[in-house]
């Protein structure tokens, strides 16, 4: 049995236990589900391709489209048949009105089934519902507040909610060639904790506050390249802290095919590489990201993001 991939997956839905012992626990508020960014090395303050109300929500007011709906499912390794694979899914809508910008989605992560010893099965899965609203100010600012639903199962069950907020600016820039660039701060998965009962210490949410943008470079009607720099800080629990960095890039070709890399500097041996891949045509686009840990954290991921707007 692969056990070094069914105690991961255990971990990413287990709370903390009353030995003690910590880690961040609902990792589904982690995973960002637009795989364009996710691609980028996971920078989420750049402008989003699919799935904005889990990257930028903001994104949605820069558009001349009124609607957006995307969805998304992200798949990680397998382990034996007898627990099945981890999975995560997502989707979500947005409508525009002027300057204002309402999007609704759900998550869920699961699918491992855990043989107990009484010939039962320990299920682990959380879900959520999510709102956000945002609203543009002027033409370069904006803001977004958002809140979630959530619920887990583990051996127990338990349900809180999440808080977010943000507030970003775009502008232009010309020095020879045409750019623009968007930046942002934001703070994300505030919360109560998540209580699984009196056996379990309750589980708090993995709180973060960061920052980052993007710039983009136009250097013809053809060729433009998109670079984007982040930074968060995962702050609760205290003893499982996390400072992670992201830098990425992204090419793209005829406003059609575009290309992309980036690497996501993470303390505790959990930093990655992501490569991808992108097609827009008109209101539709397309976009897949690979994603492998490095050191001792060698779980590769693959990211698949559907869009329309119209």
């Amino acid at each position: 049995m692969k056990m070094k991939t069914i105690l991961m997956g255990i971990l990413l839905a287990v709370p903390l236990l009353a030995n003690g012992q910590s880690s961040r626990s609902l990792p589904i508020l982690e995973i960002n589900p637009d795989a364009r960014t996710a691609a980028m090395g996971g920078n989420q303050y750049g402008e989003a391709a699919t799935m904005g109300l889990y990257a930028n929500p903001t994104t949605l007011l820069y558009k001349d489209k009124k609607w957006a709906v995307s969805a998304a499912t992200q798949i990680f390794p397998s382990a034996d048949d007898d627990i099945g694979r981890l999975m995560f899914y997502g989707v979500s809508a947005g409508r525009r009105f002027g300057n204002h910008g309402v999007q609704v989605g759900f998550r869920y992560l699961g699918g491992y089934n855990i043989p107990l010893d009484n010939n039962q099965e320990l299920k682990l899965g959380d879900w959520t519902l999510d709102a956000n609203y945002s609203y543009r100010f002027w033409d370069h600012f904006s803001a977004t507040v958002g809140v979630s639903y959530i619920h887990s199962k583990v051996v127990e069950e338990a349900s809180t909610v999440a808080f977010n907020a943000g507030i970003y600016y775009r502008n232009q820039f010309e020095g020879g060639i045409d750019g623009n660039y968007v930046v942002g701060i934001n703070a994300a998965a505030l919360g109560p904790e998540l209580d699984y009962g009196p056996q379990y210490l309750d589980a708090k949410l993995p709180a973060n506050y960061g920052g980052g943008g993007e710039v983009g470079l136009k250097f013809s009607e053809q060729h433009r390249l998109n670079l984007s720099l982040a930074a968060q800080y995962y702050c609760y629990p205290q003893n499982a802290a996390m400072f992670t960095g992201n830098v990425g890039a992204e090419y793209t070709l005829f406003d059609l095919i575009s290309i992309r890399g980036g690497y996501t500097y993470a303390e505790h041996d959990y930093s990655r590489y992501s490569v991808g891949a992108g097609i827009a045509f008109q209101q539709f686009s397309i976009n897949a990201a690979h994603i492998r840990g490095l050191g001792d954290n060698e779980v590769t991921q693959t990211l698949i993001s559907l869009g329309f707007m119209f």
